[in-house]
């Protein structure tokens, strides 16, 4: 399935990319990553592929991008500053105690009130 999917994904973010993000949180949608992901940057669509690494379980690459472009110097990105990686933090929870303390780290340090959320 994850060829088929994959191949739905890539006419999907041709034909109705506003549909791309719904897509890949449905849980039933297991595209190939390695065929994704370049995709999906291409297009500059860095909300989906944060969507693509958690579909697959790979949240510490979701996590690593999320920091690396929220604490960027490009405002204009659209992962930019602390509340992407607040949001994916709650996703989270407890399951994923060390992966969340981890990376709250530099969202205490870069906004301390907004961290609180995460918790």
């Amino acid at each position: 399935w994850a060829q088929v999917n994959t191949a739905q994904l890539q006419a999907m973010v041709r034909a109705e990319p506003e549909n791309v993000l719904a897509f890949l949180q449905g849980g039933d949608a297991k595209c190939d990553p390695g065929a994704a992901e370049p995709l999906l940057r291409e297009y500059g669509m860095f909300h989906e592929v944060v969507a693509l690494f958690g579909s697959h379980g790979a949240h510490r690459k979701a996590l690593e991008l999320l920091a690396e472009h929220g604490q960027g110097g490009d405002e204009s990105h659209p992962l930019h500053g602390v509340q992407p990686t607040i949001e994916y933090l709650q996703e989270l929870g407890g399951d994923h105690e060390a992966l969340v303390l981890e990376f709250s780290r530099w969202v205490l340090r870069a906004k301390p009130s907004a961290a609180l959320a995460i918790f």
